[in-house]
């Protein structure tokens, strides 16, 4: 039986999952139209308010200054790269395929530990790895016509992720997760601006890619409603967050950390409401191997839950 406690750190994280899935089905509508950098800097600019109002909820001041700004742009710049590669692949794949190829995220938060955080990996967790990825080449299927570089934008940005991850992890005693994620955003819109920049002189092919068209399309002036939308994404990021981190506040976290997945369920279900999609069979196999996997190095990794 669930305690109340949990039962509501659960609900709490649940709604966290829901904004962050919404937040995913609208830029993933909006990658058919607007600039990868676009999106980026508009969302970054809009989370800005939300962020610095729990720094302040957090510190009862906006205390900002650290001695590890370096350090925590750093990881920004990972974070903004994740979330790259997780856009470029929403402009090209299903929502629910490239939700399910970012769960491996856990697998490398174990690798990066060993060298970063010191951490000694048995060998049943390798094993749980190795059965993971099996999972990975069933939803991506290799040897078929479907697979293309796109297959593989979800696994670098989870390898991204990780990366941020394990870097939170040693500096989260002297760190707050409120301050961790202002400057992961100040380096997001950095990287946004730069990429703009960069980009300002490339003209996309018309034969290429869904994802390359993505990446290289001009900026453009959205019209009202797809400007509030854009904006949402922001601000959601922030609600999402706080949600997160409110739900981790009141409930141990390697009793929380499974209910991570439960993203999968708000993922199947945006997509078919959105787009009337659903996982096909390898797919579905594929996430339960996966999830299955990541639930067993969840469990045996303190680098993860702690």
């Amino acid at each position: 039986m669930f305690s109340g406690v949990l039962t509501h750190a659960v609900a709490v994280l649940a709604a966290a999952k829901l904004v962050f899935a919404l937040q995913d089905v609208v830029i993933k509508e909006m990658s058919q139209t607007y600039a990868v950098h676009q999106i980026i800097v508009i969302r970054s600019v809009s989370a800005f308010p939300v962020l610095l109002g729990l720094v302040l909820f957090t510190h009862k001041s906006l205390a900002l200054n650290s001695p590890r700004k370096l350090l925590l742009l750093f990881r920004g710049v990972l974070m903004a790269g994740a979330f790259l590669f997780f856009y470029l692949a929403l402009s090209a794949m299903p929502l629910t395929t490239v939700t399910v190829l970012f769960f491996t995220a856990p697998f490398f938060i174990m690798v990066f530990s060993i060298p970063v955080l010191g951490e000694r990996v048995e060998p049943s967790r390798w094993l749980a790895v190795i059965v993971g990825f099996v999972g990975v080449v069933i939803v991506i299927r290799p040897d078929t016509a479907s697979f293309g570089v796109e297959s593989t934008l979800p696994v670098i940005a989870a390898v991204l992720y990780a990366a941020c991850q394990v870097l939170a992890r040693r500096v989260a005693t002297q760190e707050s997760a409120a301050v961790m994620t202002f400057y992961a955003n100040v380096a997001f819109l950095a990287f946004g601006i730069v990429l703009a920049l960069a980009l300002e002189v490339i003209k996309p092919d018309p034969a290429a890619g869904v994802s390359v068209q993505f990446l290289l399309r001009a900026w453009s002036m959205p019209d009202p409603i797809d400007l509030l939308f854009l904006v949402l994404t922001g601000v959601s990021m922030g609600i999402g967050f706080a949600l997160s981190t409110q739900a981790y506040r009141v409930m141990e976290a390697h009793r929380l950390a499974p209910f991570e997945y439960i993203m999968l369920l708000w993922v199947v279900l945006l997509s078919y409401l959105a787009w009337s999609e659903l996982p096909d069979v390898n797919t579905m196999v594929g996430s339960l191997i996966i999830i299955g996997s990541g639930l067993y190095v969840l469990r045996r990794s303190p680098s993860i839950i702690d």
